[in-house]
């Protein structure tokens, strides 16, 4: 067996060269210059972007959200000394209430969205599924009239491609361009049925009047890209970035 196709190892890899590749992180370091700014994590895992945010923002407050209950119980114990990140064992999604998630033989691939054939291809043992288990859900905007949240500084989205239906649950936030940055994955390779694609993203921040700022840590096997990672920023970020740009050459490398 090739070593690189055990779990084990290729979830190490993988976490390994999502992790380490900072240029996004220090993107947004320079793009939010809040001392304290207000992030939500949404698909947390156990807390490994988490880990890179409080590095970046060390004064920021970190929602984390995980509605998988070992991963979150993981997430909760290796943040309960710090009082800045707010654990949230939920799903993220378009509506408020309750879905079922798929669970995998990789907690980091659990999705809402059942696993494609052609996802094995490029994920190997990774995309097994293994069970299935109803979690709560709740919308961004929900979720932010109910804490009295009016601003989100970074919205980062990790679903394993629910991300979409995350972004059509933050629709009055979006609307009133009360987030200014939002970081997600795309899948490009199919890896789950139904999973969204770059137009799809593209249309809906058009709508909201969101600029595409760069991608960021391709994965590829061969020629083929299977997955980035995406910036999008508000228009008055957009303007800043602009403003900079003509000041003197504004930089996110």
């Amino acid at each position: 067996m090739n070593i690189f196709e055990i779990p084990i190892v290729s979830s190490l890899i993988f976490l390994a060269r999502y992790f380490t590749d900072k240029s996004a992180f220090k993107s947004q370091k320079k793009l939010i210059t809040l001392r304290e700014p207000t992030i939500f994590d949404v698909g947390a895992h156990v807390g490994q972007t988490a880990k890179q945010y409080r590095r970046f923002f060390p004064k920021s407050k970190i929602y984390s959200f995980e509605p998988f209950p070992d991963s979150f119980e993981k997430l909760q114990a290796k943040y309960q000394k710090d009082q800045r990140v707010f654990p949230q064992n939920v799903a993220v999604s378009e509506t408020s209430g309750r879905l079922s998630l798929n669970v995998n033989s990789d907690a980091a691939t659990n999705s809402v969205l059942p696993i494609a054939d052609e996802g094995k291809v490029c994920w190997g043992d990774r995309l097994k599924s293994k069970d299935n288990l109803e979690v709560k859900s709740v919308s961004i905007d929900d979720f932010c009239a109910e804490n009295l949240i009016h601003h989100i500084d970074i919205l980062k989205l990790d679903l394993q491609g629910h991300e979409l239906a995350a972004l059509k649950g933050a629709k009055t936030m979006l609307q009133k361009q009360a987030v200014d940055l939002v970081y997600l994955e795309l899948l490009v390779s199919k890896s789950y049925e139904n999973q969204p694609q770059l137009h799809e993203y593209l249309t809906l921040f058009a709508e909201y009047d969101y600029k595409f700022l760069d991608f960021y840590s391709p994965i590829r096997k061969g020629v083929q890209l299977i997955q980035c990672d995406l910036i999008f920023v508000s228009q008055n970020l957009n303007d800043k970035i602009l403003r900079s740009i003509k000041k003197g050459g504004f930089s996110t490398s």
